[in-house]
C-alpha cells in the first residue's frame, strides 16, 4: 500500500471509526501548500454521511464524536502524536473558516516518496490493484480504422479507449473477464457499461466530418516541426522524420484528451500556438529533466562530481525549496491516486483521462519554475555537494513519475527537443 493511501484510511479511521472512505472529506491540497498540505471540516454536519446519526445531535465537531473527552487543541495534538504510527506524519495545525489545515513531517514524507519511486520504477502507481478481473473496452462499430477515412471524433474515441485499456491493465491483478463497455459515439445512449465521447468540434464550434485522422497527425507533427525551428532555433535535418512524427502523434493524444471524455472538443487544426502549446511545454520539460541528468552523469564520467552516493546515505532533509516540496507532495506521492482516479468508476460509464495530461502540464509548469529558480549543477565543492546529490535523486523520481504517466497515455518519453 502507498504511503499516502496508508495515510488517509489511518487518518479516515482515527476520525470516523472506519477505513472505508467516503468521498473526498479529507482533501489533499495541490496548491497554496504554505497553508497546509491536507485539511477537512470541524463542523460535524459536513460528516453527517458517514458518522452515526445517534451522535449528530449531540456533537458540534468531529472531534466531539470521539470516546475521549478533550477541548479541540487537545484532540488536535492528540492526532498529531497518533499519527507518528502511519506511513505519514502530521506536524503541525492551523484552523481556517471552521477547517483545520495540517502540514505533513516533510522529511519523511520526501523520504519515504523518493526511495518508493526509484525502489519500484516503472511499477510506481500500480501496487494497488483497484480491477479483480479484466474489462474488454470497445469502440462502435461504426468506428472507421482506416486513419485516413477515420473521422477526428472516432479517432478521439480511440485514443480514450487505448489509454484507458493501458490503465486498466496495470490495474488488474488476474486475466480472468469481468465485463464489456463500449465507447459510444451517440451522445443519448447513457447507459450502464457505456462510455460517450463527445464530438470534435471545428474552429466554428461545428462537428468536424471532413478532416481525417492522418490529416491531423500530419498536420501536427509539421507544427512541431516548425515549434522547434522557430522557438528553439533547430535546424531540422530529414533524418528527424520519424522523430517529428512521434511527437506529432503524441501531441495529438493529449489534444483528444484535454477535457472530459463525454464534453465536446474544439480542435483548431491551424492554430500553432493554441494546439501545441501544451504538448510542446510537456515535451519540453521532459527533454530538460533528460539533459539535465544526462549532464551530471557526463560530469561524473569526467571526474567533476563523485559517483551519486547511495540513497541511504542522502540528507533530503536539504530539499527545503517549495517548489522540491510540490514535486514530491503533489506529483510524487499523489500520483498513484491519479492512476486510479482515471478510471475508478468506468463501470458508470466515466473515465477521467483529463486528470493525467493535467498532471503532466502542471508538473511540467513546476518543475520549469524551479529549473529557472534554482541552480541544481553546481559547483563541486564539498560543501555543496550533499543538496546536489538530494536534488538529483530528487529529480530521478520525477523523471520516473513523468515517464510512467507518458506511458499510460502511449507516448514515448522525449529525451531531447
Amino acid at each position: 500500500m502507498y504511503a499516502i493511501v496508508g495515510f488517509l484510511e489511518d487518518l479516515h479511521e482515527y476520525l470516523t471509526g472506519t477505513r472505508c472512505m467516503h468521498g473526498n472529506i479529507i482533501r489533499k491540497h495541490s496548491k497554496k501548500l504554505e497553508l497546509g498540505d491536507i485539511s477537512f471540516p470541524l463542523d460535524i454536519k459536513k460528516w453527517s454521511h458517514i458518522i452515526n446519526k445517534s451522535k449528530l445531535n449531540e456533537a458540534k465537531t468531529i472531534f466531539d464524536c470521539l470516546e475521549f473527552n478533550q477541548d479541540l487543541n487537545t484532540h488536535l495534538d492528540l492526532l498529531i502524536k497518533a499519527s507518528n504510527r502511519w506511513p505519514l506524519v502530521l506536524d503541525s495545525y492551523k484552523i481556517k473558516d471552521n477547517d483545520v489545515h495540517f502540514h505533513l513531517k516533510r522529511f519523511s514524507a520526501i523520504s519515504v516518496s523518493i526511495r518508493c519511486v526509484l525502489e519500484q520504477g516503472s511499477n510506481y502507481g500500480f501496487q494497488s490493484k483497484c480491477f479483480e478481473s479484466r474489462i474488454n473496452l470497445t469502440n462502435d462499430d461504426s468506428v472507421q480504422p482506416d486513419l485516413t477515412k477515420m473521422t477526428l471524433t472516432e479517432l478521439r474515441a480511440s485514443t480514450i479507449r487505448d489509454v484507458a485499456t493501458n490503465i486498466l491493465n496495470n490495474l488488474t491483478s488476474n486475466i480472468s473477464f469481468d465485463c464489456d463497455i463500449k465507447i459510444t459515439l451517440n451522445c443519448n445512449e447513457k447507459t450502464e457499461n457505456v462510455i460517450v465521447c463527445g464530438a470534435v468540434l471545428n474552429d466554428r464550434g461545428v462537428k468536424d466530418t471532413q478532416t481525417t485522422a492522418d490529416e491531423l497527425y500530419k498536420k501536427r507533427s509539421l507544427d512541431m516541426q516548425l515549434m522547434a525551428q522557430h522557438k528553439y532555433g533547430v535546424q531540422i535535418k530529414p533524418s528527424w522524420r520519424d522523430y517529428f512524427e512521434k511527437l506529432g502523434k503524441a501531441s495529438v493524444i493529449l489534444e483528444m484528451l484535454q477535457n472530459r471524455t463525454h464534453k465536446s472538443l474544439k480542435i483548431t487544426l491551424n492554430s500553432l500556438q493554441t494546439a501545441n502549446k501544451g504538448p510542446s511545454f510537456i515535451f519540453y520539460n521532459c527533454a530538460r529533466i533528460a539533459a539535465l541528468l544526462k549532464q551530471f552523469d557526463d560530469q561524473v564520467a569526467n571526474n567533476v562530481y563523485p559517483e551519486l552516493p547511495l540513497i541511504d546515505s542522502v540528507d533530503f532533509a536539504l530539499l527545503n525549496q517549495a517548489e522540491e516540496w510540490e514535486m514530491v507532495y503533489v506529483f510524487i506521492l499523489q500520483f498513484p491516486l491519479v492512476v486510479v482516479n482515471c478510471v475508478s468508476d468506468i463501470k458508470l460509464g466515466v473515465v477521467n483521462l483529463h486528470q493525467l495530461v493535467f498532471f503532466l502540464s502542471s508538473l511540467s509548469s513546476v518543475f520549469s519554475v524551479y529549473y529557472r529558480r534554482v541552480k541544481i549543477l553546481t559547483s563541486s565543492k564539498e560543501h555543496l555537494l550533499p543538496v546536489l546529490f538530494a536534488r538529483i535523486y530528487l529529480i530521478k523520481a520525477v523523471q520516473q513519475v513523468f515517464h510512467t504517466a507518458l506511458h499510460l497515455l502511449n507516448i514515448e518519453p522525449v529525451k531531447e527537443m
